[in-house]
């Protein structure tokens, strides 16, 4: 039976060790009670979702693809695939690609033809109802921000992001099939850290993809899903239309090892095990290396040092809420309403 299927994971690990796990990894507990909470508020937040509504956006950008370049393509990435921390407002992660993509070169003649093709995609955008385009300068990857006239909602769109999208459908699976506690996990870290700073990768935090790795990085560590992920099965894996009940046992045990794991002020550098297993980590030199499941590139880049130390305050607070057994609202107090949070730290620090 392949070991990533969905019928294997059904079956609990015996509870000798369950206690295990939690003996030897955590003596952090999270309360059942505020799992269930946050498992009702992650579903409402996700069936606030318009299917139709993101389809239409997806082929109105199509049309745009095609148009702009020859045969080219939209696909979508990021959570409103993955389906983990997605709600009606996330943005749309969109990969515009075509058959013999070629990232620019260093030579100033062949930018300045690519800036005139980007100037031309936001005029197109624009006539298909994605205003205020704007090319946003990166190092890794061209991206073209908008925002669609009939969601009101961002657009974010880079050029033949495969590794995106391809990352996006292993974690969908995972969720699908292995982990479906990984919505509402993802779910309430991404809420109190964009409450109070620690999920914004523009101002040196979190990204919200690095939060989601973090995450079936604990798993494994935890025993929710193999220890060793068979990424070629996990693409063979058809998902079905909705993931399974999450457990709140479960979702229990994934935030407490999350915390533990990640509630530390020592250097970290992890993975998810696969076969075959990713690069080895690049850059060992930073306070936190999370390594992508594909590339081996660390997807906690953006975090800084001294906003790792916030982070790791940030975590501290929760783990200090969970030892108290208070309520997801005294999870989601912003910093404003106490004496401190990641706000007041410097970011030139």
């Amino acid at each position: 039976m392949d070991p990533n299927s969905a019928d294997d994971r059904s079956a609990d690990p015996p509870p000798k060790r369950r206690r295990t796990v939690l003996r030897n990894v955590t003596k952090i507990e999270v309360g059942e009670g505020l799992c269930k909470e946050v498992i009702e508020r992650a579903k409402g937040d996700a069936s606030g979702r318009d299917m139709v509504v993101e389809a239409e956006v997806i082929s109105r950008l199509s049309k745009v693809a095609a148009k702009w370049v020859h045969k080219g393509k939209a696909e979508l990435y990021g959570s409103r695939i993955t389906g983990a921390g997605v709600n009606r407002d996330s943005d749309f992660d969109v990969s515009v690609g075509w058959p013999g993509y070629k990232p620019v070169g260093e030579g100033t003649a062949e930018k300045e033809a690519y800036k005139k093709k980007l100037v031309k995609l936001c005029k197109t955008l624009h006539a298909k109802g994605f205003l205020h385009g704007k090319v946003i300068p990166s190092k890794r990857i061209v991206l073209v921000s908008c925002t669609d006239s009939v969601t009101g909602q961002t657009v974010d769109i880079t050029l033949n992001n495969t590794h995106g999208v391809a990352n996006s459908h292993l974690f969908k699976v995972i969720h699908y099939t292995l982990l479906p506690e990984l919505n509402p996990a993802v779910w309430v870290i991404k809420s109190v850290g964009a409450l109070r700073g620690f999920v914004n990768p523009k101002k040196g935090f979190l990204s919200s993809y690095c939060v989601l790795t973090m995450f079936v990085i604990a798993a494994q560590k935890c025993g929710l899903i193999p220890a060793k992920l068979d990424l070629d099965a996990i693409r063979r894996t058809e998902t079905p239309a909705v993931p399974p009940a999450p457990s709140p046992q479960k979702l229990a045990l994934l935030l407490a090892t999350f915390l533990a794991t990640y509630h530390t002020s020592s250097a970290l550098s992890l993975s998810v095990d696969t076969m075959p297993p990713a690069p080895a980590p690049t850059d060992t030199n930073v306070p936190l290396y999370v390594s992508d499941i594909l590339d081996g590139s660390n997807c906690a880049r953006s975090l800084t040092p001294s906003n790792w130390l916030v982070l790791v305050e940030e975590l501290g607070r929760i783990v200090d809420l969970a030892a108290n057994g208070d309520s997801l609202e005294r999870w989601l107090v912003p910093p404003d309403s106490e004496d401190r949070g990641p706000e007041s730290v410097s970011q030139n620090e």
